[in-house]
């Protein structure tokens, strides 16, 4: 998603979360996962984006971060909705096919290779 430049990235993403999370107890959860997660960050790019949209005079660029939780009984239960912006929401297996929108496959393909994880 979009994050001005002066927000923290985490707290957008929590904010995300608790928009497409099923119950209030998911939610309540969740603040227990970012916290997690954001002591286990790692940044992998951050600078021009190779996007359609681009133009001579605009252009995107962007930060990336991985936030990695290696504890499955913090996420298992961690169940989503599509918000009224979001078409569909799930979970991934991180891999070179999935339909991405622009540099988004070399960025997977960054955390993947941060963690000697297959492409």
């Amino acid at each position: 998603g979009v994050c001005a430049p002066d927000l923290d990235p985490v707290e957008i993403l929590k904010r995300e979360v608790i928009d497409i999370s099923d119950s209030e107890e998911l939610r309540g959860h969740f603040t227990e996962v970012s916290e997690v997660a954001k002591n286990n960050s790692k940044e992998i790019y951050r600078g021009y984006a190779d996007d359609p949209r681009n133009t001579d005079n605009a252009w995107l660029e962007t930060r990336v971060v991985n936030y990695h939780i290696d504890n499955h009984k913090l996420i298992e239960h961690l169940t989503m909705r599509a918000s009224e912006d979001v078409k569909s929401v799930s979970w991934q297996t991180v891999s070179s096919s999935l339909p991405l929108h622009g540099s988004h496959s070399v960025f997977l393909k960054w955390v993947a290779e941060a963690h000697n994880a297959a492409f």
